[in-house]
């Protein structure tokens, strides 16, 4: 997980600094600009419309393990020893908690409905500040306890997980595996 991050990391860098070269299709060239879009981006459910924001001063990420959501804050900043820490932590935080409340299955829902949900939550104390952190992370990383042994189980559980562990409104959704392997749902 922690290899994921700095990658995605470094490609975020690359994209700023203009190092990344535009790909082509033969003869075409194609436009990258949507590769910003990776990064600090999300879709805000809305009753008629959906609205997509793009945070470009973001510097954190969040990390969903067993229902539950991690800030992790400076990521630019981070070593992979600092990273790694921060995932054994949450990882060690989560062991042996009943499984979190799974706000994320509402992304996959009737977009009206969601976006109902949404405002009824965004009432509750404490929560503006964790949708912020949710929809303004660089991208989410979720620490899955699934150990998928085949390439579909891992597609299957890439493209929604459990129901309640990816947040589908995200651009930008790296799940990591207990057994190793991962899986981006973009």
């Amino acid at each position: 997980a922690a290899w994921s991050i700095l990658g995605g990391i470094d490609f975020q860098r690359l994209l700023k600094g203009g190092k990344v070269p535009p790909e082509t299709a033969g003869r075409i060239t194609l436009c990258s600009a949507q590769y910003f879009r990776l990064f600090g981006t999300t879709r805000v459910p809305g009753k008629t419309q959906d609205k997509l924001c793009t945070f470009t001063e973001s510097n954190h990420i969040c990390v969903e393990r067993r229902g539950y959501w991690y800030l992790i804050n400076n990521i630019t900043d981070l070593s992979m020893n600092q990273i790694l820490k921060h995932l054994e932590d949450i990882v060690e935080d989560a062991r042996g908690r009943p499984y979190g409340p799974g706000v994320a299955a509402y992304t996959g829902v009737d977009r009206t409905n969601w976006a109902k949900n949404r405002e009824h939550l965004l009432l509750q104390p404490g929560n503006q500040q964790s949708f912020d952190w949710i929809e303004k992370a660089l991208f989410h990383i979720v620490l899955s306890e699934d150990s998928p042994t085949t390439k579909d189980e891992v597609l299957r559980l890439g493209a929604y997980g459990n129901g309640q562990q990816i947040w589908f409104d995200k651009s930008s959704t790296h799940i990591v595996f207990e057994n190793g392997r991962m899986v981006s749902n973009l």
